[in-house]
């Protein structure tokens, strides 16, 4: 469009008329000021006087047509030098930048929106580049760090969020980030923040993929969760059933353990008024051993499967024990077992006498569950296990696979999570110990076990333990109490507590061996040293571990065997679950005694050591 000097349309082309919606009639001789609304009445006429003014000179504006509809111009005005008897004049360019303008609005509102969406969200959100640097984050995520957003743009995500000057990574710190841009997919990860005000708090935060159009990941959108009052209120809730499990433990103990006593006091009780009838007292004194025997296994199943029962392992092959516990199990019964296997099954670490009581007790359950009889099947196989496939062995491995499965009432989809748990049972004669024990066993040998059942159809419980070399060790015969050719000896027995040192010195004398106590281990180290001064060595030393406020068997031996280096000592204790126990050979020991033990078991160790 051209304009004279007062600011009147001289003329225009085609598109601008058509674009403005006017005839030529009628925009000739308009001013530039009357195609506006009044609103831009300033700024057209200050962009007028510039451009008579010779200076070039643009702005914005809207134009109401004629047709009522609106159009968005950006106007260019440039000054025509004035000629000989003319005025300055200039020329405008318009371009219609309606549809401009209307992308610049919808984006404006699109940012408010996700802007507004973001910052009402109680999560933290942000969005990180490839270099690990903040694109923009929201308003919770301002509040945890206690910065505006104008100083968090631009800095790395983890001097924000783990006030470290290196990617986490680097400081061993799992980073979702990190996994997406590696990956390209979602990633999950859990962190302790500190946010603002020093708090440690427990978040979990989740990663997700903003890929350009050839797939690559360009950024990482972050979401960070609060999840410290999840934790704590999962925390108590855990603590609850700890609690309640420990009730349950504990009522069932005082139950089994009352009427064991029961027996134990009852026969003792008997056994006195017929102190006169010699074979009668005999026969109740053997009944209260019986019921002490019942009360030490149950005192080793809690053991087994609350903090001890620490296999002592061997290499073994499995099918004699497994075919022993089932026929033991089986005995006197209405059902029959069946056994499959591989040709070469492999050998496993453990401890042959725990693994035994295993399959005794599952053999049983199975048993119990066909009351009317059945076959038990009872299958043992090699597994090759890939990395990752089992979480509970994450390297992956070779294992040995014996499932046990039965055809009889089956465990409801309510109670089969709980069939491990100590003291649970669905059993009216059921102590609730057999399969928590079990449980235990198997994960002390590095193992797992496993149940599926369907009510009805029946169970199958499957054992999963690792493998050791191709050849088992050979089998230890029973030592036998009675052995002939057992020269007598002098005993130094070492305990703490007075009941048992009195016991154990009765019954070496009894067994026709020379006792002496000593009450820890520093009076044992005495005794001992005065025993081979006076020319009359001890020729086996019996040690407590554990001595209440004093030296016990494990640093007495050592201090033992520097003096003597050929010392034979056995261990004894009631904690099973102490590594010396199950590897008492590495500490030095040359056998070991769980208590409480019998007469025979003590003759064994001594008859073995006096050989």
């Amino acid at each position: 469009m051209f304009f004279d000097g007062q600011g009147r349309c001289l003329g225009t082309n085609r598109t601008g008329l058509s674009i403005m919606g006017y005839a030529e009639r009628d925009l000739i001789g308009k001013r530039l000021t009357e195609l506006f609304p009044e609103m831009f009445l300033l700024v057209t006429e200050g962009a007028v006087r510039k451009a008579l003014a010779g200076e070039q000179t643009s702005f914005e504006a809207v134009q109401v047509r004629q047709d009522d509809s609106a159009i968005i111009w950006n106007a260019i005005l440039s000054p025509i030098a004035a000629s000989a008897g003319n005025a300055c004049r200039f020329i405008g360019v318009f371009t219609d930048i309606t549809a401009q303008k209307q992308a610049e609005e919808a984006l404006r509102k699109s940012e408010e929106f996700v802007r507004s969406v973001m910052d009402n969200v109680d999560e933290g959100f942000l969005v990180v580049d490839r270099d690990y640097r903040v694109v923009t984050a929201n308003r919770v995520y301002c509040e945890w760090t206690g910065k505006r957003l104008e100083n968090i743009t631009g800095r790395h995500c983890y001097e924000l969020t783990h006030r470290i000057a290196e990617p986490c990574d680097h400081r061993g710190v799992d980073c979702a980030v990190r996994r997406v841009f590696e990956s390209g997919e979602p990633q999950t990860a859990i962190h302790k923040h500190e946010d603002a005000r020093g708090n440690l708090l427990d978040v979990e935060t989740r990663a997700f993929p903003m890929k350009d159009a050839s797939g690559s990941v360009t950024s990482v959108i972050e979401t960070i969760q609060n999840i410290t009052a999840r934790y704590l209120l999962e925390a108590e809730q855990l603590k609850i059933r700890k609690l309640e499990a420990v009730g349950t433990l504990a009522g069932g103990i005082a139950h089994d353990f009352n009427n064991l006593l029961q027996g134990i006091f009852g026969y003792i009780s008997l056994a006195k008024s017929n102190l006169d009838q010699r074979e009668k007292a005999r026969v109740m004194i053997e009944q209260a051993e019986k019921a002490l025997g019942m009360s030490i296994n149950l005192t080793n199943q809690l053991l087994t499967f609350s903090r001890g029962g620490k296999p002592v392992k061997k290499k073994i092959g499995l099918l004699p024990m497994i075919e022993n516990a089932a026929k033991f199990a089986l005995s006197g019964s209405h059902s029959d077992y069946r056994v499959t296997f591989d040709r070469h099954l492999r050998h496993v670490e453990a401890d042959e006498g725990q693994l035994w009581q295993v399959i005794q007790n599952i053999v049983q359950n199975a048993r119990e569950a066909m009351p009317a009889g059945g076959i038990i099947e009872i299958s043992a196989e090699n597994l090759d296990i890939p990395e990752g496939e089992m979480p509970w062995l994450p390297d992956g491995g070779k294992l040995v696979r014996i499932a046990i499965r039965d055809e009889g009432v089956g465990i409801s989809e309510q109670h089969l999570p709980m069939i491990f748990d100590p003291y649970f049972t669905t059993k009216e004669k059921g102590t609730g110990l057999g399969l928590a024990t079990s449980y235990s066993i198997v994960r002390n040998h590095g193992g797992m076990i496993e149940a599926a059942s369907e009510p009805g159809k029946g169970s199958v419980f499957s054992i999963f333990l690792p493998a050791a070399g191709a050849e088992a060790d050979a089998p230890e015969g029973p030592l036998d109490p009675a052995a002939s050719a057992v020269r007598k000896g002098r005993v130094l027995v070492m305990d703490d507590d007075e009941i048992v040192r009195t016991v154990v010195r009765e019954m070496i004398e009894a067994l026709g061996h020379e006792p002496q106590c000593a009450s820890d281990g520093e009076d044992a180290i005495d005794k001992f040293l005065q025993a081979r001064q006076a020319g009359k060595p001890f020729d086996v030393v019996v040690l407590d571990l554990t001595v209440k406020g004093g030296m016990g068997g494990e640093q007495a031996l050592r201090e033992l065997r520097a003096i003597d280096p050929e010392i034979k000592a056995v261990v004894s204790s009631g904690y099973a679950d102490n590594p010396v126990m199950s590897n008492y050979r590495s500490y030095g020991f040359a056998a070991f005694l769980v208590k409480p033990y019998r007469v025979d078991e003590l003759t064994a160790s001594l008859n073995a050591l006096l050989k």
